[in-house]
C-alpha cells in the first residue's frame, strides 16, 4: 500500500521538521542571539542569520525532501 492516512502524514511530517529544526540547530542559535534587544532593525542587522537559517531549512522543507521522508516511511512500514 503506497497511501498514507491523514494521520501518518501529519506524523511523517512533523517529525521531518523536526530533524530540519535539529540540523539547523547553530543557525538557530545564532539568529535568535541577532535578534536579542532589537525591534525594527532585525530587518537588516540579521538578514545573513535569517538567510542562512532559511537555506539550512529549505532542504528539510522542501516538497523534494518531503516526498522523500514519505517514501522512506513507506518502505519501513513495508518490511
Amino acid at each position: 500500500m503506497k497511501i498514507l492516512s491523514r494521520r501518518e502524514e501529519e506524523d511523517v511530517v512533523k517529525q521531518h521538521k523536526q530533524l530540519g529544526l535539529q540540523h539547523c540547530s547553530d543557525l538557530f542559535q545564532a539568529f535568535a542571539e541577532c535578534t536579542a534587544n532589537r525591534t525594527i532593525s532585525v530587518m537588516w542587522a540579521c538578514r545573513k542569520h535569517h538567510k542562512e537559517l532559511n537555506s539550512c531549512l529549505s532542504k528539510f522543507n522542501s516538497e523534494e525532501a518531503l516526498d522523500a521522508a514519505i517514501e522512506k516511511y513507506l518502505k519501513e512500514r513495508k518490511d
